[in-house]
């Protein structure tokens, strides 16, 4: 009976170890924005070391990114389609993993461009047939 008693403390102190041991990730690092002619931003940074995720927030105005992240992705680049081309968007990167969330990335903002009117023909002109 002890015995069977110090293999389970054992077991539980074994358990707890490991749960100390796995901690949230750093934030993600080299956050570059990139406006595409499509009306969308691509997002694009380093791998957190540990992270199986990272979250993505965006505001309209600095500090605006909210507590609901837009998306979540396993890759370490994210496209943010359909904006308008009037605000700027503010964007800040979480790493995720089993133990939590990390602290955000630093604000990084990005503006899409205008998006060019096609060209209209005023007048067009044909040879006379003959």
């Amino acid at each position: 009976m002890t015995l069977l008693m110090i293999s389970l403390i054992l077991a539980a102190c074994a358990g707890a170890q490991t749960q100390k041991a796995q901690r949230a990730p750093a934030p993600p690092t080299g956050v570059e924005l990139h406006a595409n002619s499509d009306s969308s931003i691509t997002i694009s940074w380093q791998e957190a070391r540990g992270a199986t995720s990272y979250r993505i927030y965006r505001g309209t105005k600095p500090g605006g990114e909210g507590k609901t992240a837009i998306a979540e992705t396993a890759a370490t680049t994210y496209q943010d389609p359909n904006l308008s081309s009037t605000p700027i968007y503010f964007y800040q990167l979480t790493a995720v993993n089993a133990a939590g969330e990390s602290a955000r990335t630093d604000e990084d903002a990005s503006k899409t461009p205008r998006r060019s009117a096609p060209a209209v023909l005023s007048q067009v002109s044909f040879p006379a047939s003959r």
